[in-house]
């Protein structure tokens, strides 16, 4: 007895509901915790079977007898059961109910005990990761099978659903128009339509005869309905309808109105807010499917309309990514390169393009796209392309960067617009504007010669008819000399800017050039100058009579520009150019700015000043700037000129600076004595052999003279031989159809190394003219060359 009554203590103090059932007597003891998880005091409840089973949900009852029974009648050591018990506020609480036997002395079962758990809240969390898992389950069949269905079908599919994760008969599915005023009926679900008689009818209707279906359209938010026979404002079900005894619907939102109403009914109970949730969350993402499925159709047309876009223009177009491949094309772009759209994509633009393996720019080829990507701003570049059929064709290419969210370039738009016809267009225009140009080149030069043999000619004839009085003879004579002499200035100008007059140069400082040229060219002038210049000016290797020719030729023009007179500002500096100047020169240059207050230049000729025989005044060749631009060009330099007409212009003059900052000086040559030598003439104008023989020995030189150069080492071999060998040669640099100078130089020198030898020509462009000593030369003599300039070149090499 003892032993009983502390079992009933503890049984008093357990956290779970205890129970103790005596089989003999029928008395049930119930512990207070299995009371008051029912919501009971401890005296509420009677201790017997009937109180147990009274408390029992109907539906678990005949169940839980059974059980029971089996169970004594088995004798079996202990069960485990579960089933609803009914707590004191009238809702059912889920029960794990665990029992044991215990024996008598005698070993036949005297009571069973046992334990109430109450398992309410885990069973309710286990139904919600139940539906979960469901619903997950439900909305990704949805999601991989709504790509393949029509709009009706995903709605049928996604009702199926609805009604099975809610655990509801039928399911129900309305849109509603714009303006929110009616219904229409799109689908019912499958054993809702099975169940319905109601014929074919009337499936579009107004709201407002809708009743209680159209209610979450009206108050916007999900309506339960678990009462609908009751309800007063049941409108909307016509004869033969499905019955109907409980029904929730959802309002789809689409922004501030409702798109569709998607509702769910006859679940055999009660329709609570987890049912709400589910239904929103399947409603949800049918939304976000049929959103998706309109964004992805209205991307697609507008990718179609686009594309239809771009087809039907004649320029190429394509989308490059970062490794250059091809990830667009056009029909355009596709044609020129005779293939269709699928081979194209994926392809690298310059195997496409130009059949290259490696990109353009490796090619030595701008490349548009690949400044997109360094720049990312819009480019533009020229290229030549060979069509499928092997024909050339000269494209325009546009480059445009495509940015990803963070405003990185993520790949480029390039556009191909075929010039082939424009640029032939512009290259016939080009040659007559060539012709045009040597057309006055060719008038300019007819002109100037004319009036200069007119001088040559005239002062000849009037030489020899006053022959018997000499001194007024030898002033005629001379008069034609001058005139022969500006006829040879007019030469080396036409041969500076067209073929070059390549300059020979030597390291020099260029103030003092500047100085003397200015001072020469304004003297007699209105005008004067001001000249500053940096402190130490780098030294400049340059052509001294070229420079100062340039010089000259500006200041003259600034000159004439001011015929009132004015001031010619001068600065000479030092610059370190890394692009900034035109033409985006790099290096060391020496500046030269020349600037005047004069009347400007009009805009319309600035591109043209620099064209031979361009000129806008009465006065004036137009040989001047022509000259200039070449010889600065052919030194390395620029010139450039900014002008406004009224106000003056600026001449930018930029020499490349001598490596070596420091100046040097040249050290004065002292006039030597030189004595009568033996020269060997080489040339093939018989005209030329004669007068330079005649020259020589007018010097004191004994002269020999040979057309070719085969006969030109015959007589040094002969000569030395002879023990008589020639002092100097002087070698005509170009032979018709023989040895020139420069292949006879070097066998003359293996012959006799103590020769000197000189190189003549009328091509003073030819680098071995401005070079001579690099080929073996002594000295360069150019044609036509005057008597005293013959002497001075033979008196320095032939010294005592």
């Amino acid at each position: 007895r003892q032993s009983e009554e502390r079992f009933r203590l503890a049984m008093k103090g357990a956290t779970d509901g205890l129970w103790d059932w005596d089989l003999k007597t029928k008395e049930v003891y119930y512990s207070p915790r299995w009371k008051s998880m029912l919501g009971y005091g401890d005296e509420e409840l009677e201790n017997d079977p009937s109180t147990w089973e009274r408390l029992l949900h109907p539906d678990d009852r005949g169940r839980y007898t059974t059980f029971v029974q089996d169970f004594l009648e088995g004798f079996a050591g202990k069960f485990e059961v579960e089933f609803r018990l009914r707590h004191k506020n009238g809702s059912y609480r889920d029960i794990l109910s665990r029992a044991f036997l215990v024996h008598d002395g005698n070993g036949s079962p005297a009571r069973l005990v046992g334990t109430h758990v109450d398992v309410t809240e885990r069973r309710r969390i286990e139904e919600r990761i139940r539906k979960e898992a469901e619903r997950n389950r439900v909305l990704l069949e949805l999601y991989d099978k709504a790509g393949h269905l029509t709009d009706r079908e995903l709605y049928e599919a996604v009702l199926a659903q609805a009604v099975r994760v809610t655990g509801s008969e039928i399911g129900f599915f309305h849109v509603v128009s714009e303006d929110q005023n009616y219904i229409t009926l799109t689908t019912w679900d499958k054993s809702a339509l099975d169940g319905c008689t109601v014929p074919d009818g009337k499936k579009h209707y107004p709201i407002a005869q809708a009743g209680i279906w159209a209610d979450c359209v009206r108050l916007g938010r999900p309506v339960i309905c678990n009462g609908y026979q009751n309800s007063p404002d049941r409108k909307g079900t016509p004869q033969g309808h499905v019955p109907v005894s409980r029904f929730m619907s959802m309002p789809v939102m689409e922004k501030d109105n409702v798109r569709f109403i998607f509702g769910v009914g006859n679940k055999p109970c009660d329709y609570k807010e987890h049912d709400v949730v589910q239904l929103r969350i399947v409603a949800s993402e049918l939304h976000k499917i049929t959103t998706k499925r309109r964004t992805e159709g209205a991307l697609r047309r507008s990718e179609e309309f686009i594309r239809n876009i771009l087809d039907t223009v004649d320029e190429g177009f394509i989308v490059v990514d970062r490794g250059f491949r091809i990830v667009a094309a056009n029909k355009a772009y596709c044609a020129w390169n005779n293939a269709c759209g699928s081979p194209v994509i994926g392809k690298h633009c310059y195997e496409v393009s130009h059949r290259s393996a490696r990109p353009c720019d490796e090619d030595g080829e701008d490349c548009a796209v690949k400044r997109v990507f360094e720049t990312g701003e819009p480019q533009v570049a020229m290229h030549k392309h060979e069509d499928a059929k092997g024909n050339i064709l000269y494209v325009e290419t546009k480059a445009f960067p495509m940015r990803d969210a963070g405003g990185g370039v993520t790949s480029a738009i390039e556009t191909i617009h075929n010039i082939t016809e424009r640029h032939l267009l512009e290259e016939e225009q080009l040659k007559s504007q060539k012709l045009e140009a040597i057309g006055t080149l060719a008038g300019g030069i007819a002109h100037d010669f004319r009036n200069l043999l007119q001088g040559v000619f005239g002062y000849i004839s009037m030489a020899k008819m006053d022959l018997d009085q000499k001194r007024k003879a030898f002033a005629d004579l001379g008069q034609a000399e001058k005139a022969l002499n500006m006829s040879i200035n007019l030469t080396n100008q036409l041969l500076t800017f067209s073929k070059g007059g390549k300059p020979v140069k030597k390291r020099i400082g260029i103030l003092p050039v500047i100085e003397s040229s200015v001072k020469f060219a304004l003297s007699g002038s209105r005008s004067c100058y001001l000249l500053s210049c940096d402190a130490d000016l780098w030294a400049v290797e340059a052509d001294e009579g070229q420079i100062a020719q340039v010089i000259q030729n500006i200041v003259l023009n600034a000159d004439e520009a001011m015929p009132g007179g004015g001031t010619v500002n001068i600065s000479v500096r030092n610059v370190r150019a890394c692009g900034p100047l035109p033409g985006d020169k790099e290096g060391k240059f020496i500046s030269i700015i020349i600037e005047d207050s004069g009347t400007g230049i009009p805009q319309q000729h600035i591109s043209r000043i620099f064209d031979p025989y361009f000129t806008t005044k009465q006065k004036g060749s137009g040989l001047g700037l022509a000259t200039s631009y070449s010889i600065i060009k052919n030194h390395g330099g620029m010139i450039d000129v900014r002008s406004t007409e009224g106000k003056g212009s600026v001449f930018a003059v930029y020499l490349p600076a001598s490596d070596d900052e420091t100046e040097k000086s040249t050290p004065a040559v002292t006039p030597a004595a030189w004595h009568k030598g033996k020269v060997l003439v080489m040339d093939d104008e018989e005209i030329v052999r004669d007068v330079a023989a005649q020259m020589l020995e007018t010097i004191g030189h004994e002269a020999v003279c040979t057309e070719n150069g085969e006969e030109t080492i015959e007589k040094l071999r002969n000569a030395v031989r002879s023990g008589a060998p020639f002092d100097a040669a002087i070698l005509d640099l170009t032979v018709k159809g023989g040895m020139g100078g420069e292949q006879v130089a070097p066998i003359l020198a293996e012959i006799y190394p103590d020769i000197k030898i000189i190189v003549s020509s009328g091509y003073s462009d030819n680098s071995v003219m401005s070079n001579y000593r690099a080929y073996g030369f002594s000295a360069s003599l150019s044609k036509p060359y005057t008597l005293e300039v013959l002497r001075d070149t033979l008196s320095g090499l032939l010294l005592p």
